[in-house]
Parts: C-alpha cells; sequence; structure tokens
C-alpha cells in the first residue's frame, strides 16, 4: 500500500541512499501521477479513507489498462472502473487477472469475476 511506499523513503533517507531534501521532493511528487490522459491520485486513500475510482466513460482500453496498472503498481487492490463503455471493457486482455464487468453496472473490478444480474 501507500504507507509502504512511504516507509520505503524513509528507509531509503536512514541507510544515505537519498537525501532529506530528495526525500521531500519524492513525497511531494508522489501523490498525483499525470499520465497525458489523466491524472492519478495515489493517496487519496490516506487522506479520504478509500482510494481513487477510475471514470471509465470516454476513455481508451489502453488508458483504463494503463491507468489500472499503475494503481495496482503502486498498492491500490482493488482497483474500480465506473461508467466502463462497452467496447472499452476488452481493456481486461491487457490486465491479470481478468475481470468479468457486470453489464448492467458498466463497471468493472480487475480483481474480481462478478456474476451478472438476471432480469
Amino acid at each position: 500500500m501507500i504507507n509502504n511506499r512511504v516507509r520505503e523513503i524513509l528507509e531509503q533517507v536512514r541507510n544515505g541512499s537519498i537525501s532529506d531534501r530528495e526525500a521531500v521532493l519524492r513525497l511531494r511528487m508522489e501523490p498525483f501521477e499525470d499520465m497525458g490522459f489523466a491524472k492519478v491520485d495515489h493517496q487519496r486513500e490516506l487522506r479520504k479513507g478509500i482510494g481513487e475510482v477510475v471514470y471509465g466513460s470516454g476513455k481508451t482500453p489502453g488508458q483504463i489498462a494503463g491507468i489500472a496498472g499503475s494503481m495496482r503498481d503502486r498498492g491500490q487492490d482493488p482497483v474500480i472502473i465506473t461508467r466502463l463503455d462497452p467496447d472499452a471493457a476488452s481493456f481486461r486482455q491487457q490486465l491479470r487477472p481478468l475481470a468479468r464487468p457486470p453489464l448492467r453496472a458498466r463497471r468493472a473490478d480487475p480483481r474480481r469475476r462478478p456474476r451478472l444480474a438476471r432480469g
């Protein structure tokens, strides 16, 4: 999780591999990642108690996979994607484990295979 990343930076300061000035710079830059098509808030969970949610509408499968991959790499699990366009659902092929979005809800959790609603 995010706390692990902060601990890693503090450990690097303690063992002398980075300066305290470098640590402050990294921690300041750590919260947000500008991907060009999205700005991902990696410390939202720390501030709000719940992690970032991806708004999927209008994003390509590659963009969704990039955002979700970045979030997972930084320790956010699960990654929740809302307003997922049916065409963009192919992002699942770019991530593991596979996700199966419920078609009615238009959302996906890349770590689960939810059941489709019957009706």
